[in-house]
């Protein structure tokens, strides 16, 4: 029997360990069965992000959002993704997206100064790393 939960922890478990053929299978595997499931499509996205494919790591994403756009981390993955191509100011406003519905949330706040730094914006910057 199918079950979604234990497939995403094991395709997270084959991320973790950079076996993102396997983890890419698995995330499908789960979106066959339920298109919409928003982890799935999160896990998938940062498989793509890992494979180098960063435009289908943002659809992704971005796609796991409209399904639950509550999810900080989600904010804050995507910004990683944005960074990453260098799209500072689109990143930032997805840090800050993911510090207003997790203010405490340490990783976002790193990624926010990163980007800050980026741009240049060194006070800001160094507001959230402290």
């Amino acid at each position: 029997m199918f079950n979604a939960l234990e497939t995403l922890t094991r395709g997270l478990e084959h991320l973790k360990a950079g076996r993102l053929a396997e983890a890419e299978g698995l995330y499908r595997q789960v979106l066959a069965r339920e298109p919409g499931n928003a982890d799935a499509l999160h896990l998938l996205g940062m498989t793509s992000h890992a494979l180098g494919r960063h435009e289908t790591a943002v659809e992704l994403i971005e796609r796991a959002i409209r399904q639950a756009p509550a999810v900080a981390a989600f904010h804050n993955n995507l910004g990683t993704v944005l960074q990453a191509q260098n799209r500072h100011i689109e990143a930032i406003e997805r840090f800050e997206r993911a510090l207003r519905l997790a203010p405490g949330y340490a990783e976002a706040h790193i990624n926010l100064g990163n980007s800050l730094q980026a741009l240049r914006r060194f006070e800001e910057a160094l507001g959230h790393y402290r």
